[in-house]
């Protein structure tokens, strides 16, 4: 059995329907502002996507390719970068290391006292003996 629907329903009335079934669908999957705002975000993003590939050649990729320059080009100053006068602020990296640090701070002091009580202080003594007697020597033949 076939049923045409404008037998029964005017060209407003479908358009009608229509149109409540779509606000139906878009509340259904927005709950609140913040999903409206990740959807017009979502579109937005994928709107300039594709207004930047089609301005600028293979853009996609480019940011890809670059990407992987960058993340090889990493440094242990650019994971742990201090604040500096320039308004930069500690890095993620520094951060998380100064957080961890401070946590373990009681291990760190007892690592270090227990490496300071089994120093041998005599080899310690020679060794500074040595560079002063070395600096004295080259001071004296240089001059």
């Amino acid at each position: 059995m076939e049923v045409n629907i404008k037998d029964y329903l005017s060209d407003k009335e479908m358009h009608d329907i229509a149109v409540d079934l779509f606000r139906n669908k878009i509340h259904q999957y927005m709950n609140s502002e913040s999903d409206l705002k990740r959807i017009i975000g979502n579109i937005g993003a994928e709107t300039m996507f594709n207004i930047l590939d089609k301005e600028i050649p293979n853009f996609k990729q480019n940011i890809i390719d670059n990407t992987k320059i960058q993340c090889s080009n990493i440094t242990p100053y650019s994971i742990f970068r201090t604040s500096n006068g320039w308004g930069d602020k500690d890095s993620i990296g520094y951060t998380i290391m100064q957080e961890a640090i401070n946590d373990n701070k009681e291990i760190i002091i007892n690592k270090v006292k227990k490496t300071m009580s089994e120093v041998d202080k005599f080899k310690i003594r020679e060794s500074i003996k040595d560079i002063i007697q070395e600096e004295i020597v080259d001071k004296f033949l240089n001059n």
